[in-house]
């Protein structure tokens, strides 16, 4: 390894748990994203803006807060600062990577109130169990990402014939 360069580190361990291979392709990309990112001293304030996912592929907004948000469910990030707005200026949210300790946070940021640094990593990624509804609660993750009411199936529109009607039976 050279000086300077930055790599995503993700460990073995990780990549081969449960939580990991639970984890949708899109939700795949924001954790690459956020371990990109990663350097000692900087866990628990990774923010991942959709200016900077889109250089991971991650093109669609749904994709990166779906992805966030599934990566809480399955306990391999843990949101140090819930964003919001301060005096003005829009905060980002950050997170820190549940297999490395959480830093102390940057000059001038502060944590929300349940988190603190901590000298040894939670390794919460270790204990999770795969739920039995996980595929209907990522759906739902989905669904609210994308602006959608919770539970809200997309309607179904038929085609007959040459394609041109959308009710069956008409020409």
């Amino acid at each position: 390894m050279e000086r300077g360069e930055r790599y995503a580190l993700l460990k073995r361990e990780v990549l081969e748990s449960e939580a990991f291979r639970a984890l949708p392709d899109w939700a795949v990309r924001v954790v690459l994203g956020l371990c990109a990112q990663y350097y000692p001293t900087r866990n628990g304030n990774l923010a991942l803006p959709i200016r900077d996912a889109r250089l991971f592929g991650i093109n669609a907004p749904w994709k990166l807060y779906a992805g966030l948000k599934t990566l809480e469910a399955s306990n391999l990030i843990e949101c140090t600062r819930r964003g919001h707005v301060s005096g003005g200026r829009r905060l980002a949210s950050l997170y820190a990577l549940t297999w490395w300790p959480i830093d102390e946070p940057a000059p001038g940021v502060t944590y929300d109130a349940a988190i603190s640094p901590c000298p040894t990593p939670t390794n919460a990624w270790a204990n999770w169990v795969k739920p039995t509804d996980w595929k209907p609660s990522v759906q739902s993750i989905v669904y609210r990402a994308r602006g959608r009411p919770r539970n809200t199936a997309r309607s179904v529109t038929r085609t007959s014939g040459s394609g041109r009607t959308t009710t069956l039976g008409a020409t």
